[in-house]
Formats: structure tokens, sequence, C-alpha cells
């Protein structure tokens, strides 16, 4: 079964915007990793994750309006596909990764729809177990 492999995945971005506040969205996904060729000095390989999104949305107290924090828990799913080249035994580079992230943040609000995006990404890969 060198072909597959076990993935998780934390995940987490914030951002701050002067009067208005912050923004923090993180998430916790494990699932199935694909080696459809196998583990060579360059491999490409594809994910499908699950698991769980929180989303906080946090405003001051401004103007005589006291603050506001809104948060949610949604269920998480991730689908992507990359390249890693291989440095070391344990160690890969990840010149590209493509994911496709979807959740479904304050469900609980009439019409609301799922927040997806497409994300970009590189990186550097410790492999844990055998190989």
């Amino acid at each position: 079964f060198r072909w597959v492999s076990a993935k998780v995945e934390l995940s987490g971005e914030y951002g701050h915007r002067a009067l208005v506040g912050g923004t923090l969205t993180a998430n916790a996904l494990a699932g199935p990793q694909f080696f459809p060729f196998r583990h060579h000095k360059i491999t490409p390989w594809g994910q499908f994750l699950f698991g769980e999104g929180y989303y906080r949305n946090m405003i001051p107290a401004f103007g005589g309006f006291p603050s506001s924090t809104v948060s949610s828990r949604s269920f998480t799913y991730e689908a992507g596909l990359g390249l890693d080249w291989r440095l070391k035994q344990r160690w890969d580079l990840r010149p590209i990764e493509f994911d496709f992230v979807s959740s479904k943040f304050l469900s609980t609000a009439p019409n609301q729809v799922r927040q997806s995006n497409y994300r970009l990404q590189i990186g550097v890969v410790y492999k844990i177990g055998k190989h």
C-alpha cells in the first residue's frame, strides 16, 4: 500500500482590519493521500481531506457601539493535487499544491451558502513512517 498514506493538516489565517476588527479561520483536516505512480524522485499525488473548520469575526467597540464577536464551526472538506520533489529520504520539497477548500459557516442563518476557495501553495514536507 505504498500508493496511499494518511495525511493530517492544520491550517489557519488571521486578518486584522484597523477599525473594523479581525477575522480568524482555522481548519483541522485528515484523510487519504494517493500516489498513483508510487514514490519516485518527482512524485505527483492527490488527496481528499475532511474535518472541522472554525470561523471568528471580531469587531471592536467604536463610536458608542459595543464590540461584537461572531463565531461558527463547520464540517470542512478539501480536495487537492500536488507534486513532491524528494530531497532526502524523509524530506521533500513541494513546488506546487493546488487545493479546493469548502465550508458552511453560520449555517443557521437563512440562505447561507458554502464558503469555497481555491488555494495555491508551496512548502517543505517531512515524512513519518516507512517509505
